[in-house]
């Protein structure tokens, strides 16, 4: 396997990982999907996400609680299909990025205050240290996509291109007679 090769393979894996998570986790929090002790299944919709994020007692944020069940699983599936078909990387991994600070900072601060709640992440975790380093995870593995992304060789072909354009062309100075 050439440098090139492994390049495009860990940028394909790293984006179709992150894509498959965020679309996962958008899809579970957009239809509401609750997954019972007893394994039961139900379909809640947005209830469920808003009354999730409502256990993070924001306080004087309140009026964000039914924005952000609306909003967040769309986005998260936006950003998920986006990075698996390879359609603005750049820009949807610092999305991806700002979602992953936002949630940290969410957990970090119901840490802090000893809330016993559910992450609102689509499965039953809780929050706490093990869901704080999966965010982190996540963002490295972000960061990889990104690195592949730059590295691939692709772009430097591109670069190629236009630069061999430009020195096809003939110069100004030689097409000019001498005097």
């Amino acid at each position: 396997m050439t440098r090139r090769t492994a390049w495009l393979w860990l940028f394909r894996l790293t984006r179709w990982a992150l894509g498959g998570f965020f679309l996962y986790t958008g899809v579970i929090k957009a239809v509401g999907l609750d997954i019972g002790d007893n394994g039961s299944l139900s379909l809640l919709g947005a209830e469920l996400f808003r009354d999730e994020i409502s256990n993070y007692r924001l306080g004087a944020f309140y009026w964000v609680i039914h924005p952000a069940a609306i909003v967040l699983p769309w986005l998260e599936i936006v950003v998920g299909l986006v990075l698996i078909s390879g359609v603005w990387v750049v820009e949807s991994l610092a999305i991806h990025w700002g979602l992953l600070v936002t949630f940290n900072t969410m957990i970090g601060v119901a840490m802090y205050r000893g809330l016993d709640i559910r992450c609102g992440c689509g499965t039953d975790s809780p929050v706490g240290w093990l869901k704080l380093i999966e965010n982190i995870g996540l963002a490295a593995l972000g960061a990889l996509a990104l690195i592949a992304y730059w590295r691939l060789p692709t772009q430097g072909h591109k670069r190629a291109a236009i630069a061999n354009t430009t020195a096809r062309e003939p110069s100004r100075r030689a097409a000019q007679p001498a005097s």
